[in-house]
């Protein structure tokens, strides 16, 4: 069975902020009103209306301000779908009993 789950939303009242530490990675869509981003060292204003998104690519803090009221959610990257199969097969293997050689 394959659940995807929908990330939490966060509600931003006009001029709101939302601090996002170390999440470098993320990816940050704004559902309702429009959202301005900046990130640390980062000399960009990136800015996002309803159903655009972002993904935080600098390490350090990011600010998310409401330059309305705004609805946010922030979501972590998927594993790679390679790593997650690799272990399975791994975890497969350490289940099978060991094949005896009858040489």
């Amino acid at each position: 069975m394959n659940l995807v789950s929908k990330p939490a939303a966060t509600r931003l009242a006009h001029r709101g902020i939302l601090n996002l530490h170390d999440r470098r990675g993320d990816r940050v869509e704004c559902l309702d009103g429009s959202v301005w981003i900046t990130q640390d060292g980062d000399p960009r204003d990136v800015v996002l209306d309803a159903g655009e998104s972002f993904t935080l690519d600098r390490p350090g803090t990011a600010l998310v301000y409401a330059l309305a009221d705004a609805r946010v959610a922030v979501q972590r990257p998927a594993a790679p779908a390679s790593h997650l199969g690799a272990d399975r097969v791994r975890r497969l293997h350490d289940l099978m009993p060991a094949r005896r050689s009858t040489a």
